[in-house]
């Protein structure tokens, strides 16, 4: 395959097979553009590849690495936990990876909420209580009784936004599942907003403004 991508192997037979009636009833000129648009799909909803060497890099570290391709947009502290902001753009890999090896707490899915842009105001991603997104939360460590203090330090949480001129994310993992650090497990299609929020035991080692490339770039680390 030309690019590594999440696109179906059915959505591919049906393509070969539209090309195919095109070519065969003469409308040579639609399957040139045929072809040419779903060369673009192939690029615009590849994954996006991990050397093994920074594989081998993921396994020995303690850290947390960006779940997505995109800029940051804000750092801050939000109640009892530090949040990354990220704007994914529609020309970067759509892929979506687990930022630390960790348990599927919780996920939660919001449809039927309303879409910012992604070039909203930074507040307003904070302030709405109902945006269109979809909540993963990961535990990370041990599952027995555990104090307020424990259950703050052992959760990270990842909320992918729906945005205008985007599609609504598509996760693959569900509660209970259990995640590979740097494992692909979702797509959030034409870009949008994601927040990785971590309790205040982690160390921010990025900034604002700052490109980072998923599962690639540290983002934090245990203090």
């Amino acid at each position: 395959m030309l690019f590594p991508n999440y696109i179906k192997k059915n959505h591919i037979v049906i393509f070969i097979i539209i090309e195919i009636l095109l070519m065969i009833f003469g409308f040579v000129l639609p399957a040139k553009f045929f072809v040419v648009g779903f060369a673009v799909a192939l690029y615009l909803f590849r994954l996006g590849e991990t050397s093994e060497q920074e594989v081998s890099a993921f396994e020995a570290s303690v850290g947390v690495y960006a779940p997505v391709s995109g800029k940051i947009i804000d750092i801050s502290v939000q109640g009892q936990q530090t949040s990354v902001l990220f704007q994914v753009p529609w020309h970067l890999s759509y892929a979506i990876r687990a930022p630390i090896k960790a348990a599927v707490e919780d996920v939660k899915f919001v449809k039927n909420g309303t879409d910012l842009f992604r070039f909203s105001k930074i507040d307003d991603f904070y302030r709405e209580s109902l945006l269109r997104s979809v909540t993963i939360r990961f535990i990370i460590g041990h599952t027995g009784l555990q104090s307020v203090e424990e259950v703050l330090h052992d959760r990270i949480t990842l909320k992918l936004f729906k945005c205008s001129f985007g599609l609504f994310p598509d996760v693959w993992i569900r509660q209970g599942d259990r995640c590979h650090l740097n494992a692909v497990i979702g797509v959030i299609p034409f870009g949008g907003t994601v927040s990785l929020s971590l309790p205040l035991n982690y160390e921010i080692i990025t900034k604002v403004g700052e490109m980072v490339i998923a599962g690639s770039t540290p983002i934090a680390t245990i203090k």
